[in-house]
C-alpha cells in the first residue's frame, strides 16, 4: 500500500484484466437454438463482420494468457462456442473438451442419480431458480453447489432435476462438439457426443436438431433413405420444441422426403427412396433418370461425405432443386463447409436468375480455402457473361487446386477450347 492506493503488479493486472474480459465473454448473448452462421475463415484469420468476429480476434490475441488461467466451466464452454460459431471446429473441440473434463464431478453425480431414479416419474415440483446455470463466469459452479445440497437433502428426483438444469451448458458443449466432429468426418464420434447431450438434456432443441442433421447428412443413399427411428424422433421432437424456428421448414421437408415418398400416412416407417418411387410410378425411378445411371468419376466425389456425394449424383441427373435441398440441410449443420457451399453454387449456377447468388456463394467458399469446384463455377459464370479472361483465370486456379478434379469435371477441355477461341 502507498497511501490509500493499492499497487498491482503487472502480472496481477494482466490476470485481473483477463478475468474481467472472461466475465464479459460468459455474459454475452446466449447462443441460438441452432448454430449461427459462422464467419468465413481462411487460415487463422476471421473475416470482418462475421458473428462475434471481433471478440474472437481479442481471444486470439490473448490466447496464451487465457490458457494459463484457471477458467471455470462456463468460460471454457463460451470459448468453445466462440470458435464453433466462427467455423473453427478443431479449436472448438479442444475448448469443449476442457469444459467437459472440468465438469466431470457434476456429470458423475448426475449419472449416479439417474441410475438411482431409474424409470421413476421425474420431479415435477419447483426448483430453486439458481439450479439453472446463469450467464456469468462461475454460474455453473454455483448451480452445481445447489444441486449437491439438494442431493444431500433428497429426494433424488429433485436433485437430479437440479443437476439437469445446471448441466445445460455442458450438454450444449457435448452437442456442439458432436457437430464439430461430424463436420470433420468423425460421424460416430459426433453422434456419441450428441447422444450424451440428449441424455443430459432431452428437451434441448439444438441437440435434437443436430442429432437428426448429422444422421441425415451422412446417410448412405439418396433423399428418402431411412435414417433410423432415433434420428426421425429427434427431428420430430425438435419441431415440437421449436415449431417456428427458421430451420423448422427445412426439417419438415426432410422428414417428408424420408417418410412420405410413397404417399403413405405420417408415422409409417421410412421407405427406401427407390422402393417408394417404384410404388408410386410403377417401377420407374423419379426424375426420368434410368436405373443404373453412371456413377460420378471418383475425382468428382473424392473426400465428400455421403450426403454431398448424393448431391453430385443429383446434379448429374439434372435435378438441381433436389441438390440444393440437400445442400441446405447439410449447411444447416455445418455452415462453413466449403464443399457444400460450392456444390450449392454449382446447382444455382444453372439458373440465370440466381447466377449472382451462385457467384457470391462460390466466392465465399473460396474464402475458406482452395476449392476447385468453386473456381469452376466462377469460371463458368464469367464465361457465360463473356469475360473470357476472368473465366480462364478461374479455370487455371481450379487446375492448381485439384488437377484430378479439373480433368474429370471438364475444366481442362474448357481451357483448351478457350485457348482455341471457341
Amino acid at each position: 500500500m502507498i497511501g490509500s492506493q493499492t499497487v498491482i503488479a503487472p502480472n496481477t493486472a494482466r490476470v485481473v484484466s483477463s478475468i474481467l474480459f472472461l466475465a464479459l465473454l460468459a455474459g454475452c448473448e446466449a447462443p441460438e437454438v441452432v448454430p449461427r452462421e459462422p464467419a468465413l475463415v481462411q487460415g487463422g484469420g476471421v473475416a470482418a463482420g462475421g458473428p462475434r468476429a471481433e471478440q474472437l480476434k481479442q481471444v486470439e490475441e490473448r490466447k496464451a494468457e487465457l490458457e494459463g488461467l484457471e477458467n471455470p466451466v462456463g468460460i471454457l464452454a463460451s470459448l468453445g462456442s466462440l470458435y464453433y460459431e466462427n467455423g473453427r471446429y478443431p479449436e472448438a473441440i479442444d475448448w469443449y473438451r476442457q469444459a467437459i473434463e472440468k465438469a466431470a464431478p457434476a456429470l458423475e453425480a448426475f449419472d449416479a442419480l439417474a441410475g438411482e431414479v431409474g424409470d421413476r416419474e421425474p420431479y415435477a415440483g419447483e426448483l430453486p431458480g439458481i439450479c439453472a446455470s446463469r450467464a456469468e463466469a462461475k454460474g455453473f459452479e454455483r448451480s452445481v453447489n445447489v444441486a449437491e445440497g439438494l442431493r444431500r437433502e433428497g429426494p433424488p428426483e429433485r436433485a437430479l432435476a437440479c443437476y439437469r438444469a445446471a448441466l445445460q451448458p455442458v450438454a450444449a458443449a457435448y452437442a456442439r462438439r458432436g457437430s464439430s466432429w461430424a463436420v470433420l468426418e468423425q460421424v460416430e464420434r459426433g453422434l456419441a457426443d450428441i447422444d450424451r447431450a440428449l441424455q443430459i438434456a432431452p428437451d434441448m432443441a439444438e441437440a435434437n436438431f443436430l442429432y437428426g442433421a448429422v444422421v441425415f447428412n451422412n446417410r448412405q443413399g439418396g433423399p428418402g433413405k431411412s435414417v433410423g427411428e432415433k434420428a426421425v424422433k429427434a427431428w420430430q421432437h425438435f419441431l415440437e420444441l421449436a415449431p417456428d424456428h427458421p430451420r423448422a421448414a427445412q426439417v419438415r421437408g426432410a422428414l417428408d422426403s424420408m417418410m412420405n415418398l410413397s404417399g403413405l400416412p405420417a408415422g409409417h416407417p421410412p421407405m427406401d427412396a427407390a422402393a417408394a418411387a417404384a410404388a408410386r410410378q410403377g417401377g420407374k425411378v423419379p426424375g426420368g433418370a434410368p436405373q443404373g445411371s453412371a456413377e460420378p468419376a471418383p475425382a468428382l466425389v473424392a473426400g465428400l461425405p455421403p450426403a454431398l456425394v448424393e448431391v453430385v449424383k443429383l446434379l448429374m441427373k439434372g435435378r438441381p432443386a433436389d441438390a440444393i435441398a440437400i445442400c441446405d440441410q447439410f449447411l444447416a449443420m455445418a455452415p462453413a463447409h466449403g464443399a457444400a457451399m460450392s456444390l450449392k453454387a454449382q446447382a444455382l449456377a444453372g439458373d440465370e436468375a440466381r447466377a449472382k447468388e451462385a457467384m457470391e456463394l462460390a466466392a465465399a467458399a473460396l474464402d475458406l480455402g482452395p476449392n476447385a469446384r468453386a473456381q469452376q463455377v466462377l469460371g463458368t459464370l464469367h464465361e457465360r457473361r463473356g469475360d473470357l479472361e476472368a473465366a480462364g483465370n478461374h479455370y487455371r486456379e481450379a487446375q492448381k487446386a485439384d488437377p484430378a478434379y479439373a480433368t474429370a469435371a471438364g475444366v481442362d477441355a474448357r481451357l483448351e477450347r478457350l485457348a482455341g477461341g471457341k
